[in-house]
């Protein structure tokens, strides 16, 4: 089987490409740290970032944790890079939580994103409840609700109970 990076110069070639045609826009585009890509764990998003000029991050702890990448780690390599972050936790197994509930350290990490300049921009993305038309994205199936602890009636009710979750943890941490 390969290694992320027998593809790594395409990889950059095309992400080069990309933030090209879309600065011609004046857009901006963000990298997330998605499991089972190139730009996963740490060490290989800020070789990605750093390769192609332009090119922002978005902070997901929760995929950093189902990587087996220490969240904190991370967020010391990729910093300088992070825009936004994404709201969504799990525990070491991979298990989606409500944030706050896992592994993620949301509540280490949320305070230096808010210290890092200006506005804070985060994206409430907790998977707690089956997301519908997952499974024609990924290669096994809708994966968004398998290992869940938590079940929810609906995706509304799960993502209120995240909402109410993230603003425990902002309030906790006087953010």
């Amino acid at each position: 089987t390969k290694s992320p990076e027998t593809d790594e110069e395409e990889v950059f070639s095309r992400m080069r490409a990309l933030v090209s045609l879309a600065g011609k826009y004046g857009l901006t585009l963000y990298h997330e740290n998605e499991k089972e890509i190139y730009g996963d764990t740490a060490p290989r998003c800020e070789k990605l970032l750093s390769a192609v000029e332009g090119l922002a991050c978005v902070f997901d702890p929760a995929n950093f944790v189902q990587c087996g990448q220490d969240v904190m780690q991370a967020w010391e390599a990729l910093s300088p890079f992070v825009y936004y972050g994404h709201i969504k936790d799990c525990n070491a197994a991979g298990q989606i939580l409500p944030p706050g509930d896992g592994i993620g350290a949301l509540r280490q990490y949320l305070p230096l994103l808010a210290a890092k300049a200006g506005d804070t921009v985060l994206t409430l993305e907790p998977h707690l409840a089956d997301f519908v038309g997952l499974a024609g994205l990924e290669e096994d199936g809708d994966r968004s609700a398998v290992g869940q602890v938590m079940r929810f009636p609906d995706n509304r009710a799960a993502f209120a109970y995240a909402a109410d979750c993230l603003r425990g943890i902002l309030s906790d941490i006087n953010v």
